[in-house]
């Protein structure tokens, strides 16, 4: 009876280990597809692709010192768009935070 529980326990380890290594290719697979996902529909690479796309009047609003969006990833973003023929407009707040009303923490 000793020996059949030990292959029995053996056979679960195993049958864990074979699941454990779908989830984990899973996971992988699904979270590679999500960064392509992300990075089919980035705006700036969009443009960068050359992609035909309408390009409405835009106007953004950047805090200087906003720490989430740069400023250079703003300013970038505005002349790669201007130079796709779309009209931009880029205000920066100087000494502005995340929200251009209130002042950085």
């Amino acid at each position: 009876m000793a020996a059949d529980r030990g292959a029995d326990e053996r056979s679960a380890r195993c049958r864990a280990r074979i699941v454990h290594d779908r989830v984990a290719r899973r996971s992988a697979w699904t979270s590679i597809a999500l960064w392509e996902t992300i990075y089919e529909g980035n705006p700036q690479q969009i443009l960068e692709r050359r992609e035909a796309v309408t390009l409405v009047p835009l106007l953004i609003m950047q805090g200087a010192l906003d720490d989430n969006v740069l400023s250079a990833v703003q300013e970038k973003f505005a002349a790669t768009y201007r130079a796709a023929g779309g009209m931009c407009e880029l205000t920066v707040f100087e000494g502005r935070g995340r929200k251009p009303t209130a002042p950085a923490r």
